[in-house]
């Protein structure tokens, strides 16, 4: 089993759980946004030219008729701010090394998992959530709309299908070998403001401006040593489902 080298200072025991808050979820969307652009343009300014401009209001009624449900009001904020990022930029996925997806990425996405639900019944057993019964127990669901995407076919989502014990808009992993679901954020406008506080924080520094090697500035604080003593760095999304173990995420 890996051993984390040490979590960042920022990350406090105090965030074991996301707040719920769907009414502020819009405002945290608009001021997360707001951060993430000031912290760019102080820091890796080329990095702004990989977001795409907002989507339009006719973009995202298209997005929510493709999928048959509406979305929650902080997606559809944070799309007509930002309509995800400009293709995949090899270095540049902008939220901890994963790709933030477009309305035609989601719809194509959405759909694809959406046609694997026939795998449910066969892995059910396999699968976990963290508490239980927040989350369904399911390999693929219908009501997760993926929002960004890792080269393992991994997916961070907003979840409209939540278990029993669980809230629509949570944020949670899903993916092609995600035995294990976790909620990540009680809304995307938690995760977005979890993000800028990271960026913000003393715990992250920009070794390499150029946006092509954005993601090796992930590196340091996702390094860690494995029981044979050899160092390594996990790829971020592996990272943020372990701090979210640790009960360190989402930062407050």
């Amino acid at each position: 089993m890996a051993k984390r080298k040490a979590k960042p200072e920022s990350l406090s025991p105090s965030a074991r759980a996301p707040k719920s808050g769907p009414d502020s979820a819009v405002g945290m969307v608009e001021v997360a946004w707001g951060q993430l652009e000031t912290w760019c343009r102080d820091h890796v300014p080329d990095l702004l030219d990989v977001l795409n401009p907002g989507a339009s209001a006719a973009e995202i009624a298209t997005l929510e008729r493709a999928i048959g449900r509406p979305w929650p009001a902080d997606v559809r904020s944070s799309l007509a701010i930002h309509n995800g990022q400009a293709g995949r930029q090899i270095g540049a996925s902008f939220v901890f090394g994963l790709e933030l997806l477009d309305t035609q990425q989601i719809a194509h996405y959405w759909e694809l998992w959406a046609g694997m639900t026939d795998y449910n019944a066969e892995y059910r057993e396999d699968i976990t959530s963290v508490p239980t019964g927040v989350i369904q127990p399911d390999y693929a669901n219908p009501g997760w709309i993926p929002l960004t995407k890792a080269a393992s076919a991994s997916h961070l989502a907003a979840d409209l299908a939540p278990g029993p014990t669980g809230s629509a808009g949570q944020i949670i992993n899903f993916g092609r070998d995600e035995w294990e679901k976790w909620v990540l954020a009680a809304s995307w406008g938690e995760f977005l403001h979890s993000y800028a506080k990271f960026l913000e924080s003393d715990d992250f520094r920009v070794i390499y401006p150029e946006v092509d090697s954005w993601n090796v500035n992930f590196e340091p604080v996702f390094r860690f040593v494995s029981d044979e003593g050899r160092a390594s760095t996990r790829h971020g999304y592996a990272a943020l489902i372990d701090w979210r173990k640790q009960g360190y995420w989402p930062l407050r």
